[in-house]
């Protein structure tokens, strides 16, 4: 393995191992410092990258030429299928195990209008048209907001680690190594506290989690191993982390006693998803990834 990818890993995990530790000996998610440090933990594998060219371990013609192209067909791919994948796992699960959908009572309110839950912060008293539209806006302005932080993990593991180990080792076990890499990075984080799901120990967080990372990661490499676009695997993650719970926690009526098979369903999906997505990219055959426009 290259001397750049060895500086890049251990600069990588020294910044989790750090920010885990400081968040565990502080209060775990009850901590001030857990969102801000994990926040910060999103920018470290750009910080890495940058401390690797430093110290004179990094080749720029490696990352050149990524910035250029842009795939509304790929953004489209890149934020709406994970979602949709996690999100039919979870209302399949649902069905199988209630019968039917635990719509939320706001949902089922038969007046004209809709009035959603005062943390969604999108006002009260809406019209359909009115709650579509804010809860569009909503969801797109947090995605753009969330991919100035996505771009500092995606910088790091699809724009330098996927590139070089792609020169190494080829297209598929390049995939198949940074998402093992980013799946293993997440696990300090769940058993830090700064990953928290209520109901769930941190022991079957950091085991379940990393699973859901490693099938994302997956899908997200095979994303740029397609189109070798940094600006369409960015939308990707910050796409997921935004969207994929949202569903489950303002539309459905469900108890925190199920948040384990919640997190267990829509993370099976992920990993489904990305074996398709590999199984597809290594076949060439381009029917999750349509050529690039």
């Amino acid at each position: 393995m290259k001397r750049e990818i060895q500086y890049y890993l251990v600069l990588v995990f020294l910044f989790c191992s750090i920010t885990s530790f400081i968040v565990a000996f502080t209060g775990r998610e009850t901590s001030n410092l857990a969102i801000p440090l994990g926040l910060f933990t999103m920018m470290s594998p750009l910080i890495s990258v940058v401390i690797t060219y430093r110290l004179g371990r990094f080749r720029r013609d490696m990352i050149q030429n990524k910035w250029k192209f842009f795939s509304i067909k790929g953004i489209l791919i890149a934020i709406f299928i994970p979602v949709i994948v996690c999100n039919f796992f979870l209302l399949t699960v649902v069905y199988i195990k209630y019968g039917g959908i635990p719509f939320s009572n706001w949902l089922l309110n038969n007046s004209e209008t809709i009035n959603p839950p005062i943390e969604m912060n999108i006002g009260e008293s809406l019209t359909i048209s009115q709650f579509i539209f804010k809860i569009t806006i909503k969801l797109f302005v947090g995605i753009l907001i969330l991919s100035i932080f996505t771009f500092g993990e995606e910088f790091g593991w699809r724009l330098f680690l996927q590139n070089y180990l792609e020169a190494e080792y080829g297209v598929v076990k390049s995939i198949v190594l940074t998402s093992s890499f980013w799946a293993i990075w997440h696990i300090p984080f769940s058993l830090s506290g700064i990953h928290f799901i209520p109901e769930i120990s941190k022991w079957a967080l950091s085991i379940i989690m990393p699973l859901g990372v490693f099938g994302l990661g997956l899908f997200i490499c095979s994303l740029y191993a397609k189109y070798k676009s940094i600006w369409i695997v960015v939308f990707a993650h910050a796409a997921q982390n935004n969207w994929s719970q949202f569903f489950a926690k303002w539309f459905l009526n469900l108890p925190n006693d199920f948040n384990t098979t919640l997190l267990i369903s829509m993370n099976t999906g992920l990993v489904m998803l990305g074996i398709l997505s590999v199984y597809l990219i290594s076949k060439q055959e381009g029917k999750l990834f349509p050529n690039s426009v």
